[in-house]
């Protein structure tokens, strides 16, 4: 039933995931990011169905961990 987060290695790459990200949303970006918080944004079209609830993905950027590091190394 739920789709599957995605986890980015920057902000940069919220662009080609979501159609825009609101000031308040940014707020909360900029305070918590990289971290624990997942935020479920308007998804753009092009991003495959599992991905995708009802026009919606959640997206985050780890907190620094190995898995950000492998992020950053692979971010394509």
């Amino acid at each position: 039933d739920k789709p599957i987060p995605i986890v980015i290695p920057s902000k940069l790459f919220l662009n080609k995931i979501v159609i825009r990200v609101e000031p308040l949303v940014q707020m909360f970006i900029d305070k918590y990011w990289p971290g624990p918080l997942t935020l479920v944004l308007k998804a753009r079209k092009e991003l495959p169905f599992p991905l995708i609830k009802d026009g919606f993905v959640g997206v985050r950027i780890p907190g620094y961990s190995p898995a950000l590091k492998i992020l950053k190394k692979y971010n394509h």
